[in-house]
């Protein structure tokens, strides 16, 4: 548990890409970082060959860019080796939301395993992008993604898109606050028996809260 953040120009997060591995990220505050130009991008986690992560209980910032921001990237390299990953319980936003995405699958075969009770926000690109080349955005909240638990709707999946309302995203304080809505500092699932506290070693309870902070 702990903060990561990108730098500059092509700037990512963190890096999952060892081929057959399973990296666990929980309790973080993930930064994409900052990047300019045509081909600046920034991702908050970027998962590839082969990596099959388990991404639990962060608040991630795809990062500010004036081309493309990131929120979560599946992605696959090397031919036929695809990653994978679990998704539950984060707050995925970015800085930049008219060229943002926060979950974003390369292909089909990247699809993420579950992305269960998250809430996604600001990405005006995209809430989700699928692999079969499907875009869920704020006009087409009824369009089904492909997961591997099954075919649905955002909302079923738990998903709500609420600004959650942090201290301070701007400076990178991602706390909730008394504004925050209940949807996101009361409507996490339950992973108390793996995720016993928070990124402050704050007891997670139930009803628990999405993101690193526990409210």
């Amino acid at each position: 548990a702990g903060t990561t953040s990108g730098a500059s120009a092509g700037t990512l997060g963190v890096h999952a890409i060892l081929p057959g591995s399973t990296p666990t990220l929980v309790n973080n505050t993930i930064y994409g970082g900052a990047a300019a130009g045509a081909s600046g991008s920034t991702i908050g986690i970027r998962n590839e060959s082969g990596a099959v992560s388990v991404v639990r209980h962060n608040t991630i910032n795809a990062g500010s860019s004036t081309n493309v921001a990131y929120g979560i990237a599946s992605t696959g390299s090397g031919g036929a080796t695809y990653s994978s990953a679990t998704v539950q319980n984060n707050i995925i936003f970015s800085d930049s939301p008219s060229v943002a995405y926060c979950l974003h699958e390369l292909a089909e075969t990247n699809n993420f395993v579950s992305v269960q009770h998250n809430d996604l926000f600001a990405c005006d690109k995209a809430y989700y992008h699928d692999g079969n080349n499907t875009d869920v955005t704020s006009a087409n909240l009824s369009t089904q993604v492909s997961t591997g638990e099954g075919t649905g709707t955002l909302a079923s999946f738990g998903i709500v898109l609420d600004d959650a309302n942090l201290l301070d995203a701007a400076g990178q304080d991602y706390h909730l606050t008394q504004t925050s809505p209940a949807s996101v500092s009361g409507g996490g699932m339950d992973l108390t028996a793996t995720v016993s506290d928070d990124l402050e070693g704050n007891a997670r309870s139930v009803p628990v809260s999405m993101g690193a902070y526990e409210y």
